[in-house]
């Protein structure tokens, strides 16, 4: 193994010493790239094309070409290097390309394994100015994808003529093996007694001084893009403004020319918009439509991370794009999991899903083609500064999108709400109704919290404590908790506003996940026992998975898809405060719009209002859409 030959077998920080194999480090390159220097092979001599890549007889036989390697530490986040010979090197970048097998998946899918497009990707300069006390020789090719063996020969000439100590130095990029990627790229060669100087002056400033290798991905590829054709629209409208600038001082020349010589019935001299010049030069490449329009491919992009061997992809690894820094002061795991309890909540994935439909449909809008076209170049810098970062984490990319994708979602929510004969809308600290195009503002009962949580969940069932939750009013806790009121004192909304009463969850969400996990290792585990004939350990481990799956159905209501709340007298306060608040705010709608009132007495169930569970159903023919903005 190559990262063993390199020493690459534990973390450098000695208060971390994290260990390392080859799949954890797979691991460690996805989330945060990975640095290969490497010094060019051992020159040959003179070069009758290239004179200045001569080099001295003396040094031919005792050159031995070496590099280095930056692996950032995915549990203390620092970046070690470690030295060896460039062979050694090259052959660890063809292992981490190699296919990667996750770990902790079914027997049945044990052998599943996923390719890794390991590539440099450059893209943006350094990003920081301090780069500048550093001796640091650069260089720069517009697409190298587009003709790789025109890059090839320019950047050897490039070194012919600009770096005669090119041998001797550390190049970023590993020369001639393969193509970078990116809408553009940058390539350094660096001092060697400068390196661990440099290493140190990225983490005092928080920014990438040294190119990396990363896992390249589809969302990253439809970013650069992106970029790429900014980049071009950019260059285009600015040889079009330059035009425009030279004609409009020419025909002022010309009009003040014509005034001195005296001519009859001169015009007054009118200039001519930006905009009618450049869409008589109007390029067909350059289209707005289509630059807003991959913009919005990029912010609904779904979260894809591995393909397998046929370009099939995977639902597992979700923790890659879900968290920055999934393991920060974690465990790190010892191989490549398919899965972590750190992962993204189907809940998270399902918004998600809910967000980019409700975009789709509007796409055409015209606020939502606004919003594009003014947040594209601040996404592309915002993504460029993201990238630029020396913490640098994939999922840095994916919320910066979600991000984005987010403030679009509330533009169109809000121009819905405009629109929309059914809106919910918080006002300051009351809330405005729509109902069938007519409008109740000014609701301030504290109910209307509650039906605003079950209009934006409907067919949804809730416990009443789920609710008080969600409306701000207290927090689950994990032992029952006394009262603070006095003796006899009425519950009132003052009451409520103080966070009491508050319920008791059975079970918290960290150890529902740890009997899920259970359940689903003793199954494991029953149906290998009875594989191999183990029948007397398969029927204790079938009595531990009945008690085990007792326990989850009480604590957790499967069909209601809730954990449950201990019933006890906090409980009952408040199931008691929520049925009261929401009668008091179905009393006030029914004051303003009967019709209203109707629609909620039947869909919420006035006589449920107590029970168990509250959930707002709709009838099927009413065919009612909310707009809802909290």
């Amino acid at each position: 193994m190559k990262f063993e030959t390199l020493e690459i077998n534990q973390c450098r920080n000695k208060e971390c010493n994290q260990k390392f194999t080859l799949d954890n480090i797979k691991l460690a390159v996805w989330l945060h790239g990975v640095i290969f220097l490497s010094q060019e092979n051992r020159p040959t001599g003179g070069d009758p094309m290239f004179p200045s890549l001569s080099v001295p007889d003396e040094k031919i036989e005792s050159f031995d070409p070496q590099g280095y390697v930056g692996l950032t530490c995915p549990k203390c986040l620092e970046t070690s290097l470690y030295r060896g010979a460039c062979k050694d090197i090259r052959e660890l970048k063809y292992q981490l390309q190699t296919t990667v097998n996750l770990s902790g998946l079914n027997p049945d899918e044990r052998v599943k394994q996923f390719k890794q497009d390991l590539r440099y990707y450059a893209p943006y300069g350094i990003g920081s100015e301090n780069y500048k006390q550093f001796d640091i020789e650069g260089y720069f090719f517009d697409d190298p994808e587009d003709d790789f063996d025109y890059f090839k020969s320019d950047l050897t000439i490039h070194v012919s003529g600009e770096l005669p100590d090119y041998w001797e130095r550390y190049c970023s990029h590993i020369s001639m093996q393969d193509v970078p990627v990116g809408f553009c790229t940058n390539i350094y060669w660096f001092q060697e007694e400068q390196i661990f100087k440099i290493l140190e002056a990225e983490k005092e400033n928080g920014v990438r001084i040294f190119p990396r290798y990363h896992y390249i991905t589809d969302l990253v590829r439809k970013i650069d893009a992106l970029s790429k054709y900014n980049c071009e629209s950019d260059d285009f409208i600015n040889e079009i403004k330059r035009q425009y600038e030279f004609q409009e001082r020419k025909r002022l020349e010309d009009y003040f020319k014509s005034s001195s010589a005296g001519k009859a019935e001169i015009p007054q001299f009118k200039p001519l918009p930006f905009e009618e010049f450049l869409a008589e030069k109007q390029n067909p490449i350059i289209n707005a439509p289509n630059l807003t329009g991959d913009f919005l491919e990029v912010l609904i992009s779904e979260p894809v991370t591995l393909t397998d061997i046929f370009n099939k992809q995977t639902e597992s690894c979700n923790y890659l794009w879900s968290k920055i820094e999934p393991f920060e002061g974690k465990d790190y795991p010892e191989g490549f999991p398919a899965d972590s309890d750190i992962g993204i909540q189907q809940d998270d994935l399902k918004r998600h899903n809910e967000i980019i439909t409700r975009v789709q449909e509007n796409s055409i809008k015209q606020y939502v083609q606004n919003f594009l076209k003014t947040n594209l170049v601040n996404f592309l810098e915002e993504y460029e500064r993201t990238f630029q970062a020396n913490e640098f984490s994939y999922a840095d990319i994916w919320q910066l999108k979600e991000s984005y994708l987010e403030d679009l979602y509330k533009e169109v929510v809000n121009g819905l709400s405009e629109e929309s004969p059914y809106v919910m809308k918080r006002e300051g600290k009351a809330w405005k109704m729509v109902f069938n195009g007519k409008t109740m503002s000014g609701l301030r009962q504290i109910g209307f919290s509650y039906l605003y949580h079950l209009i934006c969940h409907p067919n949804e069932y809730f416990f009443h404590a789920d609710l008080y939750i969600a409306a701000g009013k207290g927090m689950p806790i994990s032992e029952p908790k006394k009262n603070s009121g006095s003796k006899g004192k009425k519950n009132s909304e003052d009451d409520d506003a103080k966070g009491e009463p508050v319920a008791m969850r059975a079970i918290d969400d960290k150890g529902l996940k740890a009997l899920c996990d259970l359940i689903k290792k003793l199954e494991i585990e029953i149906a290998e026992a009875k594989k191999f004939g183990h029948n007397e350990k398969a029927l204790m481990k079938e009595d531990e998975l009945q008690k085990t799956r007792k326990y989850f159905a009480q604590v957790y209501d499967k069909n209601k898809n809730r954990i449950r709340y201990i019933k006890d007298a906090n409980l009952k306060k408040v199931t008691d405060s929520v049925g009261k608040a929401i009668l008091r705010a179905l009393e006030d709608i029914r004051e303003e719009d009967p019709g209203a009132y109707k629609h909620f007495a039947n869909a919420i169930g006035i006589k449920n209002l107590y029970q168990d569970t509250l959930v707002y159903r709709p009838a099927p023919d009413e065919k009612i859409e909310w707009i809802t903005i909290g």
